[in-house]
């Protein structure tokens, strides 16, 4: 099914490879990454309006107020949150940075920037120790007539 979104083809594709580069650096080696594309409609019994693209990983997650504080960061600003202990698969015990608050880098500011630009929806769900999943919603383009 041929599917259609208004969109900045450079900015939207930003946006994914940046959540892609995030899963694989939250992910062991060999850990499975998921990227899907769904057709999904606002309302019961109607036709498709929105696309859903999710990125899913099996990395180290988060708890949710590091989500939340992820996904409400003020506009063009980085999420910033005390450390939580998490078991995760690439924990490195020896590691001094551990104890250092963690900072999410500016490329989720980005993905967020560009979800609003373009009239959609950027949500997710995490656990830690087990993975993270992020989807964007993006209105379909309406077929001019």
């Amino acid at each position: 099914v041929e599917t259609l979104v208004r969109a900045d083809g450079s900015l939207l594709t930003r946006a994914i490879v940046n959540l892609l580069n995030n899963a694989i650096r939250h992910s062991a080696p060999g850990a499975r990454i998921e990227l899907r594309m769904d057709l999904e409609s606002a309302t019961p019994d109607a036709a498709p309006d929105r696309v859903r693209i999710t990125i899913a990983d099996q990395g180290s997650g988060m708890t949710p107020a590091q989500l939340h504080a992820l996904l409400h960061a003020p506009r063009g600003q980085r999420a910033q949150f005390a450390p939580e202990p998490v078991a995760t698969p690439r924990a490195d015990p020896d590691a001094s940075a551990a104890a250092a608050p963690r900072r999410m880098g500016l490329g989720f500011a980005v993905v967020r920037a560009v979800v609003q630009k373009h009239g959609g929806q950027l949500g997710g769900e995490s656990t830690p120790g087990t993975g993270t999943r992020f989807w964007l919603l993006l209105p379909l383009r309406r077929e001019l007539r």
